[in-house]
């Protein structure tokens, strides 16, 4: 009687140990529910943050190219206008140069030297408005290479910030996955 009395008694014991222990593990069930509720909205919001950066480069980055778009729109008609319209001059002050040096030779055969004079000092105006034209050529051409090089560098941040955004999906898209591992394994 006294053996059976101790083991009821061990038996008590070890209940109240199981029993304590069963809260225990309850409690702290309770608080890992707690800490993947809480990990899941932090990832959530974490998640949803991500894709309004996404979506905030993806606007910059259309907007950008619009911007690119339309400033090589703007700047190429113009140019190729003006650049026709300096090449056309161009040709035609050639064109009155070679008239005003046979001009110059016909005098010279001539001999009239007044008219050998004028013809002189129309011609160095000629060269002069030549030399200018050539100037406002190289300062287009100059222009044109500017514009090249803004249209290569806005496609450098064009591309970066599709870089980004591929990266920034890339984590949204392992967030997910670590979310639903965390789930899974509790």
């Amino acid at each position: 009687a006294e053996k059976i009395s101790e083991a009821a008694e061990e038996a008590e014991v070890r209940g109240a140990e199981l029993e304590e222990e069963r809260r225990e593990l309850e409690e702290n069930l309770g608080s890992l529910r707690y800490s993947l509720k809480e990990s899941k909205r932090f990832q959530h919001k974490r998640v949803q943050d991500l894709e309004g950066q996404v979506q905030k480069l993806e606007r910059q980055k259309k907007k950008l190219e619009a911007e690119q778009v339309a400033r090589v729109r703007s700047a190429a008609p113009i140019q190729d206008s003006k650049h026709d319209d300096v090449a056309g001059k161009l040709k035609r002050l050639k064109e009155l140069n070679e008239r005003l040096r046979q001009d110059v030779k016909n005098a010279e055969e001539d001999g009239s030297s007044a008219q050998l004079a004028k013809l002189k000092a129309e011609k160095d105006k000629w060269k002069r408005s030549e030399a200018e034209e050539l100037e406002k050529v190289a300062r287009g051409e100059d222009l044109l290479e500017k514009l090249s090089s803004s249209e290569g560098s806005l496609q450098r941040s064009a591309r970066e910030l599709r870089n980004r955004a591929a990266l920034l999906q890339k984590q949204v898209a392992e967030l997910d996955i670590s979310a639903e591992q965390t789930s899974l394994q509790l």
